[in-house]
């Protein structure tokens, strides 16, 4: 199986050989370059059976368009193909396969040479900007399996149907060459803003690249023509056509963009051979806010103006990207592979996660980008063009707060600032941001079927974005927005009629009103606990006991004959109670052990009696099951043994191929057949909802509300002030307090320097900067490393080290350190405060 393999695989990543080892795991489709909506590539398989990359055509996620792609190898003047349909010479063999979070790994064998081809996607939690850029990797290893050195040269193209959708579009390109880097360049002649075709882009500008290196030539032209002079010659003639023409016509004449590389007489190389192929779009979404079409633009662009900048530092930083997805790679299969058949889940669904959204930064009047003003916009990948659907997000967010908390913030922004500037009159929270991505224009007076559903999912994860974070300026900034939410949820728990849970046509069955239910309590809930990390113990205490009122009701007509129904009117239905997992991750512990003990049994009843069937239902009797719900019912569920049951099922559905619908790790299925009804959602991030539940919850750190927030009294009430002027007074402000708070402290270390002369020797201190020259230029960049990383910028919980105590054992000295520790961590708090308060006013 696969996941057997990356554990050998993460650990000699950079050496050649993998171990061979029979192969059960076969998905639908193996991940190929998976980085954003519209550079999404990957290669089908069959009949659980090899993909065989020397065979199949790659294609986009849908599965419904080709993406020409071919690479051929040419040893001792003998040509093998590794990737396409066709092509001349002999089809290398397929050896191995095995994919991890962030690579796909095939090995083949070519006559006396066996390769290593990585298709790489980087996943740079650490930093947004980085995440953002539209490129990846794919990279060949080399070694010659009878001891002797051979003359290797090898090459790979990529045709105009990346740019389009329509064959009969016409191109233009053109190459860069230079002392870095070495790319061609294509894309619609009439390029189609904000357009897109069967989910293709009709707005893109498409790249290959290499960086310069001994050997490297490359050409543009026609597919058989280029193809045929590698195998006759091992290499291409640095010549562009200039016959700008369609993707093809009458299914000929396709232009194609070819790099090839001459290695020499050769038995092992020390580097890979590395490409590079992205997918350009500016802007990259467009938002409707209050009736004025904004465009927002991929925040790579704060960090490299110039493309041509941008695709040179992406490939001189191979080794660094290489280094940290080892890294990341590894933290992640090391903790899923404790869960059995979860490391094959994670590795195959966190690529498509990640790729599903747009990392994007406005501009202000003067054309300069506004840092602080970053969002994510998902598209509803699979499924529809919907922007940003709050289901999706939900599904999604075990996986976003494993890499890094803080992304949940800029997930959850746009629709919270949607909410409250432009729909006041509404108590609910609507289903998405819009239904034509990549242009977001809400629907206004949305429809209340999903009121309770997507409010209490708003909820849930405002407070989970704001306990692993520590972060609490959403909730600051949104408290009036979230406190409505919650009124709403108390008076719709259990009605109106018609509410409905999501599944992948928008509705279910309308029979789990049980699990709607408890979705809008744990949402009151999560409102209670909101209010007491905002000190409005008041409202708190308000939202708590709705909620044990709530409760009460729901358990009593809920949890029937050992189980929970899934029907409060037909107690004979069961079903999957996915949404008991909020419970968990928020760690609230509303529901109690012996409602979940009934709720592993009935689970495991389910489990046994899907013998031969794909899955388990949402609904007992009902058609349609989901990977998503069931990874996290199964994560809710207190017995391992059925859990493991229950991801089993999940494991053996996307582990099959022979009748699946389409590429990409699909969450909703047919349970009678196993045919899946919508690829490659984002949902998918719901396979680390086990990998989430450990994570290390925070402080809450509360800036001011907005209305009191000490730079709005500066901007109200100096309104004849310029701006600069008003920029002064907060600087002056904040170096006030940095002198009051030096003052402090040296008083206080001198005082007990006087009483206490070793009080202090021990006392450690934890460096933190924000402003530190690591930061310059690189907004967003977060510290740290895998899910452990936290934003430099946004409050953590702790800055201070804690003091030990004092070797002395004089007890004075060890009162005076605890007064002292203390003191700095009251200070620590107060300061964060004032440092969270004082932002530039919104008029700047």
């Amino acid at each position: 199986m696969i996941s057997l393999l990356v554990v050998i695989v993460l650990s000699f990543l950079s050496n050649f050989a993998v171990a061979q080892t029979p192969q059960t795991f076969w998905p639908s489709g193996v991940p190929l370059l998976v980085k954003s909506p519209y550079l999404n590539a990957w290669l089908p398989t069959r009949n659980n059976s090899n993909p065989l990359p020397p065979g199949v055509w790659p294609n986009f996620w849908t599965g419904s368009r080709i993406l020409g792609w071919a690479g051929f190898v040419r040893v001792d003047g003998a040509n093998y193909f590794w990737l396409g349909q066709t092509g001349p010479g002999n089809a290398t063999v397929l050896t191995n396969t095995v994919i991890t979070p962030t690579r796909s790994i095939f090995t083949v064998q070519a006559g006396p040479l066996e390769l290593n081809i990585t298709f790489f996607s980087p996943i740079e939690p650490g930093d947004l900007a980085l995440q953002s850029f539209p490129f990846a990797y794919y990279y060949i290893d080399l070694a010659s399996t009878d001891g002797q050195s051979h003359s290797v040269q090898l090459y790979s193209d990529i045709s105009g149907e990346w740019a389009s959708n329509n064959d009969a579009s016409l191109l233009q390109w053109n190459t860069i060459s230079n002392a870095v880097a070495v790319y061609h360049q294509f894309s619609r002649s009439a390029s189609q803003s904000m357009q897109e075709v069967n989910n293709i882009a009709e707005d893109g500008t498409m790249y290959i690249g290499m960086a310069m290196r001994p050997g490297l030539t490359w050409q543009t032209g026609t597919d058989v023509d280029l193809r045929n002079l590698f195998n006759a010659t091992g290499t291409l003639q640095n010549q562009q056509d200039v016959r700008f023409r369609p993707i093809s016509k009458d299914g000929k004449d396709w232009p194609v963009f070819a790099i090839a590389v001459d290695l020499g007489t050769v038995q092992t190389i020390s580097q890979p051979v590395v490409w590079t192929i992205g997918l350009v779009r500016d802007p990259s979404v467009t938002v409707n806010e209050g009736g004025n079409m904004t465009q927002r633009s991929s925040l790579y662009w704060t960090r490299w103006p110039k493309i041509d900048d941008g695709i040179s530092n992406f490939l001189q930083d191979f080794p660094q990207a290489q280094q940290r997805a080892n890294n990341l790679d590894s933290k992640i299969m090391n903790q899923a592979l404790a869960t059995p058949n979860t490391a094959d889940l994670v590795s195959l669904g966190l690529r498509q996660v990640m790729a599903a959204s747009e990392i994007t930064v406005s501009k202000m009047s003067n054309g300069t980008f506004n840092m602080s003003d970053i969002g994510i916009f998902t598209k509803d990948v699979g499924f529809s063009r919907r922007t940003n659907p709050v289901e999706v997000a939900y599904a999604s967010l075990p996986a976003i707060l494993y890499l890094n908390y803080s992304i949940a913030k800029f997930v959850l922004k746009p629709i919270l600032e949607f909410h409250s500037r432009h729909l006041s009159s509404v108590s609910f929270a609507m289903s998405d941001l819009g239904s034509s991505f990549p242009v977001s224009v809400p629907v206004i007076s949305p429809s209340e079927i999903r009121g309770v559903e997507d409010t209490g999912s708003m909820l849930i994860m405002v407070l989970a974005h704001a306990m692993y974070s520590g972060d609490g300026s959403l909730i600051a900034q949104h408290y009036p927005l979230l406190k409505k939410w919650a009124d709403y949820l108390v008076g719709n728990v259990f009605g109106p009629a018609g509410q409905r849970t999501s599944d992948a046509s928008g509705v279910s069955t309308g029979q789990d009103a049980v699990n709607l239910a408890i979705k809008g309590i744990i949402g009151v809930k999560a409102m209670s606990k909101i209010s007491e990390a905002f000190n409005q113990s008041q409202d708190a205490e308000q939202y708590n006991n709705h909620t044990t009122d709530l409760f009460t009701q729901w358990r009593a007509q809920a949890f029937q004959g050992g189980h929970l129904v899934s029907s409060f009117k037909d107690p004979s239905l069961g079903g999957v109670i996915y949404n008991l997992y909020a419970d968990k991750l928020l760690r609230l512990n509303l529901v109690d052990d012996s409602v979940y003990q009934g709720q592993a049994a009935f689970y495991q009843d389910l489990v046994a009696k899907s013998s031969g069937k794909a899955g388990i239902p949402l609904v007992t009797g009902g058609e349609t099951g989901r990977v998503d719900w069931s990874m996290l019912a199964a994560a809710s569920v207190n017995n391992t043994i059925t859990r493991n049951s229950m991801i089993t099922l999940v494991h053996d559905h996307a582990g099959n191929n022979s009748t699946q619908g389409g590429l990409g790790f699909a969450s909703t299925f047919v349970v009678e057949t196993g045919r899946t009804t919508g690829p490659a959602s984002a949902s998918l991030g719901s396979m680390f909802s086990i990998l989430a539940l450990d994570l290390p919850s925070q402080n809450i750190i509360i800036p001011p509300p907005a209305s009191e927030a000490p730079n709005e009294q500066i901007a109200s009430s100096h309104r004849g002030l310029s701006k600069g002027s008003i920029a002064g007074i907060v600087i002056g402000l904040l170096i006030l307090l940095a002198f009051v708070v030096a003052g402090f402290l040296f008083w206080r270390r001198r005082r007990l320097t006087r009483e206490s002369p070793g009080a202090l020797e021990n006392a450690t201190f934890e460096p933190f900067s924000l402003t530190g020259p690591e930061n310059v230029g690189r907004v967003p960049v977060f510290s740290g490393d895998s899910r452990m990383l936290t934003p430099v910028h946004p409050p953590t919980s702790t800055v201070f080290s804690s003091f030990p105590p004092s070797s002395s054992g004089d007890e004075t000295s060890r009162r005076e350190t605890e007064m002292l520790r203390t003191d700095v961590q009251e200070l620590r708090r107060e300061m964060e405060r004032m440092r969270l308060a004082v932002e530039p006013p919104p008029e700047y």
